[in-house]
């Protein structure tokens, strides 16, 4: 491999980075050739030679685990996390993709159930400017969580799974809340 750099992390900080001219597996082991390292404690720069490093992946291993999540079938995307697994790789953004390969179409039921009462006994005192607004500002509530609950699981805050499946729930949680307020409003003619 040529110029790899090797991130050293304890609790989620990078506690040093070793940057080489090249790494090659021998019998031995793992080797780095013309190392610098970069520490955040103690001695904050090494140049080294040659570098042994304890790592018990082969490069077959190594190779296979690239690739963007979003261009791969369901088949090779399960491969792939495997793989990354099996390497020792995180596969979070992976297994996130791959539930959101089944989550993302279920939110348009979701959201179609959190609508349908107001669909159903539309106010016709509107405009259709205020619904359509009212439609685009969902949608962008929608795709803002999205983004918040990826981010979180990203950054293993919450569960990966629930990175995807995250907003769903919430749609699923607010349809009996919009057929309440559905229900006040045709009775009391609000919903406050």
């Amino acid at each position: 491999f040529s110029k790899p750099s090797i991130y050293d992390l304890s609790n989620g900080v990078v506690r040093e980075v070793i940057d080489a001219e090249t790494m090659e597996q021998l019998e031995s082991g793992w080797t780095l050739k013309n190392v610098h390292i970069s520490r955040i404690h103690g001695v904050a720069y090494e140049k080294m030679d040659e570098l042994q490093l304890d790592m018990q992946v082969s490069a077959r291993d190594l190779i296979d685990v690239t690739g963007n999540p979003r261009h791969v079938s369901w088949g090779e995307l399960t491969n792939l996390i495997l793989r990354r697994e099996h390497a020792g790789f995180d596969n979070a953004a992976h297994r996130l993709e791959q539930h959101n390969r089944l989550a993302f179409p279920l939110l348009a039921l979701w959201l179609f159930l959190v609508a349908a009462p107001w669909i159903v006994d539309p106010d016709r005192r509107r405009s259709m400017a205020v619904n359509l607004g009212g439609g685009v500002v969902a949608i962008a509530l929608v795709l803002s969580g999205a983004n918040v609950f990826r981010l979180l699981a990203l950054g293993r805050q919450i569960y990966v799974p629930l990175g995807a499946w995250g907003v769903g729930l919430v749609c699923a949680g607010l349809i009996p809340l919009s057929w309440a307020l559905q229900r006040r409003a045709r009775i009391r003619g609000s919903i406050f």
